[in-house]
């Protein structure tokens, strides 16, 4: 094969996603597993004379670099425009690359040469002493000390683990995709925001059909939901939402099962209590009581609010309990009656290039960062590319953004990096969602909720492309840390001096309306304590499961997992489902958010007290921003997370700022 023919493996930057077809990934795929265990033999055969850091920990660390690169933008092409074909090759090797990966940190050959250069005597510093650190810590944690046959054990359960956890992302995908519901008298959609029903109008016509097409998709579900009138059609839709792979040709009861039993005995060979232990003990939480406490006990700072929140909304309804597919209808409709306000009403002043120019020009102020429209091939006409220059101009990253919902695309909104930068080229990452396209008469129009989803996702990409660790393997962060960049970005979505710089009418340039904001900003906490119920619900569900497993799987998980939900969730007329069946976060990926769902709470915690400084000091001021930087966005696992909130702060977290904000 050749190297440079292979758009996955070229050098040329930006890579050209149109030629990125099957083939070519399952080719790249092969070279670069070959690489990587080329990389892995030349340190296995090195003489113990000539062992040192270089050639162990850093090349170690840079060993299956072009592997993750590969794999990562071969399974970005499978969850923005998903095909049988890509779909075929990722799960033939799924298992090979998950081999390989589990393989490392059970080969005993390089455990001897990493123990060598930890016991040389020389005294590292700075980021290689933290890299031996980690690099040291994560082959004991992850088996380099089991017996033959508890790392051959290991290396069955991670592929197992891969393969099943692949398999519920394809069938949550596919059950989502696979609902489609075409309405042809309009009279039956009367109370639906026209954002949504000229995008539902624009899926009919694509399969050429007339009327509406109705789908799962936010940009057309949380409408529905939320303003139809048509209570048939919410019932029909909150049903069909709420029984995804929980039977049918897309069921995933029995993969979660297996997911849930293959990971506790993961974390039991590996000398753990649960999989949360294992998980978490390299996080801010250490460990899954420590998570659960924190759980817990914002829940039971939130209850009285939450009870009272479920007395406003029957009193509301007029009856107790309400319908479950009838709550966001209730919840819209009190807000608009209560504060005059209608979620849909900032749409107007929000369009999608505007929201973008907001986001970029608070990367500028804070950051000096200049980003630019740009050019390059992709997977689709509707996805937009940007460069990025630091204050010296130099071109430090580019990044891709898709932001419109299509069939074969994943549901939700995400970050991903694709390459790291490298002395031939800058960084390359992509922020994804799924918001309105634009319709003949009007530009792509953002409400609140998605504006913040912007921000949020934006923030992830500032975070990735600012971190400069020396050391590839220390541009990470935990996990129950990596949102506090994400979420703080979302504070600003809530201040008018910053809505100000970019949110204008689409049709007369007119700034968002002070008296729109203050009913906005008098309705911000409406529910709030419901919306971080929720939150803290799927936390909840999330540690329980991978903290006592056995309670779980001996019987209907949905059944008990309604019950140890009991404290965390509203009563409705009919009991609604878990999300657990299609719940990708934890479900959909060998660890992703597993036993670590509390981390977005946790980060907010987080995010809500560092933010006090921006309020304190000035919105756009430049030295805090730099300050954030410099503490914060660029020192990924350098510093100690801890560590690095307080040099920003100059103390600890104080988890009051989380309260204020949300109930008050």
């Amino acid at each position: 094969m050749n190297k440079e023919n292979n758009p996955f493996l070229s050098n040329i930057f930006p890579p050209d996603f149109n030629l990125m077809t099957p083939e070519a990934a399952d080719e790249a795929i092969t070279f670069a597993l070959d690489k990587a265990r080329q990389n892995i033999s030349k340190i296995e055969e090195l003489p113990q004379s000539e062992t040192n850091f270089e050639n162990v920990i850093r090349a170690l660390d840079n060993s299956s670099t072009l592997l993750d690169e590969v794999w990562n933008i071969a399974n970005h092409i499978e969850s923005v425009s998903s095909t049988p074909e890509m779909r075929e090759v990722l799960n033939r090797r799924d298992a090979e690359v998950s081999d390989f990966s589990s393989s490392i940190c059970i080969n005993a050959k390089l455990w001897e040469k990493i123990k060598i250069v930890r016991d040389s005597g020389v005294k590292f510093e700075g980021e290689e002493k933290i890299l031996l650190d980690e690099t040291v810590r994560d082959f004991v944690e992850n088996g380099a000390n089991l017996p033959p046959e508890g790392k051959e054990k290991l290396r069955e359960l991670d592929a197992k683990l891969s393969s099943l956890t692949r398999k519920f992302s394809e069938n949550a995908l596919d059950a989502l995709n696979a609902f489609e519901l075409n309405v042809l008298d309009k009279s039956e959609l009367d109370g639906m925001p026209e954002s949504a029903l000229s995008l539902a109008r624009k899926k009919a016509e694509a399969k050429k059909l007339d009327g509406y097409l109705i789908t799962l998709d936010a940009p057309i579900f949380a409408p529905v939901m939320s303003h139809c009138k048509n209570e048939n059609l919410r019932k029909k839709l909150w049903r069909a939402y709420s029984e995804l792979c929980a039977s049918g040709e897309f069921d995933n009861t029995q993969i979660m099962r297996e997911i849930i039993e293959i990971r506790n005995k993961k974390a039991e060979l590996l000398g753990n209590k649960n999989f949360a232990d294992y998980v978490l003990n390299s996080r801010m939480a250490k460990n899954g009581k420590t998570a659960l406490n924190f759980v817990e006990d914002l829940r039971g700072k939130i209850e009285s609010s939450f009870k009272k929140d479920i007395l406003e909304i029957e009193n509301f309804a007029k009856k107790s309990p309400i319908e479950p597919w009838n709550g966001a209808f209730y919840a819209e409709n009190m807000r608009k009656e209560k504060y005059d306000f209608d979620s849909e009403s900032f749409r107007p002043y929000i369009p999608l290039d505007s929201a973008l120019q907001g986001a970029f020009s608070l990367a500028k102020s804070l950051y000096l960062l200049d980003i630019k429209k740009s050019e390059a091939p992709s997977w689709h006409s509707s996805v937009m590319f940007f460069d990025v220059f630091d204050e010296n101009k130099k071109h430090i990253a580019s990044f891709y953004a898709d932001l419109f919902p299509r069939k074969g695309k994943r549901s939700g909104a995400w970050m991903n990096l694709f390459k790291q930068d490298t002395e031939n080229a800058p960084k390359l990452g992509l922020i994804a969602a799924n918001f309105n396209e634009a319709s003949s008469d009007k530009p792509s129009l953002l409400n609140h909720d998605e504006l913040s989803t912007l921000f949020h996702e934006f923030g992830h990409l500032l975070h990735f492309i600012l971190m400069d660790c020396k050391e590839r393997g220390l541009r990470d962060v935990a996990w129950d840390f990596v949102e506090l960049p994400s979420q703080i970005m979302e504070n600003w979505c809530n201040k008018k001096e910053a809505l100000d710089t970019f949110a204008r009418h689409y049709k007369t340039g007119e700034l968002l309306p002070e008296e729109l904001f203050e009913k906005f900003d008098r309705a911000r906490k409406f529910r709030a304590a419901t919306a971080c119920m929720r939150q803290l619900s799927f936390a909840k569900i999330d540690l329980d499961l991978h903290m006592r497993p056995d309670d779980f799987l001996n019987g209907d998980i949905e059944e008990k997992a309604r019950e140890a939900l009991k404290g965390y969730t509203q009563k409705y007329t009919q009991t609604p489902r878990t999300i657990l069946t299609h719940f990708t976060h934890i479900f959909g990926d060998p660890v992703g958010y597993a036993a670590g769902y509390y981390s977005y709470k946790w980060a907010e915690a987080l995010d809500a007290d560092a933010f006090t400084r921006f309020e304190k000091e000035g919105l756009f001021n430049r030295q805090t921003g730099k300050d954030f930087a410099d503490c914060i966005l660029k020192v990924g696992s350098s510093v100690p997370p801890e560590k690095a909130f307080e040099n920003f702060m100059k103390r600890p977290l104080n988890p009051d700022a989380l309260i204020k904000r949300t109930i008050g």
